[in-house]
């Protein structure tokens, strides 16, 4: 919640590198994400909770590829997760949001790609969950999933510690990867209310 009063005032929005891509709606809907904010924890204290990784980038995602056995086909490769100090208990769709803001968070990825990404994601994490035997509906998935993106990512998209640097190109292209971000988590949100 360290963002909120950036969020509310209006210093943030007047620096060059984001006020060139945020609109008049964006500041609007963080704005309003920050009156919901309290509100939005309380239902999601509500939701029933599964276990969670709490830090599900792509970094903490590896694939190993094991040589092949005699008398087996090809290599097999499988998932190994690493870094569990954040694991604990979340509602289901918490670690979601993580896997997909890490990379424009650290500007390797544009904010378009979650429009395309979420839905391919989504649905793969639905299908984990049943394979796994969790009893879950799928709205109360998207609705956990929106709302901890929101307030773990739509709070965070915006500010930046690095709105310190002199004015860039590339800082500018950095912030509208994380403008988009933060309009995709309003979307996301709204798709849900």
């Amino acid at each position: 919640m360290i963002y909120i009063p950036s969020l509310r005032g209006d210093e943030l929005w007047q620096v060059p590198a984001v006020a060139e891509g945020a609109s008049a709606e964006l500041i609007a809907g963080l704005r309003s994400l920050t009156d919901r904010a309290h509100q939005l924890v309380d239902e999601i204290l509500e939701l029933p909770t599964f276990p969670a990784h709490g830090d599900a980038s792509r970094q903490n995602l590896l694939i190993e590829t094991r040589e092949a056995s005699v008398g087996e086909p090809g290599a097999s490769p499988r998932f190994v997760v690493i870094d569990w100090g954040a694991y604990g208990a979340a509602c289901a769709g918490f670690d979601l949001g993580q896997l997909l803001s890490g990379l424009v968070n650290n500007g390797l990825m544009s904010g378009e790609e979650l429009y395309r990404l979420e839905p391919l994601c989504f649905h793969a994490y639905c299908d984990g969950l049943a394979e796994s035997g969790a009893d879950v509906r799928e709205s109360a998935v998207l609705r956990g999933h929106a709302m901890t993106m929101a307030l773990f990512t739509g709070l965070s998209a915006v500010p930046s510690q690095r709105l310190g640097e002199p004015d860039s190109e590339e800082l500018r292209v950095f912030m509208a990867g994380r403008i988009v971000m933060a309009r995709f988590v309003l979307d996301l949100l709204a798709s849900t209310d």
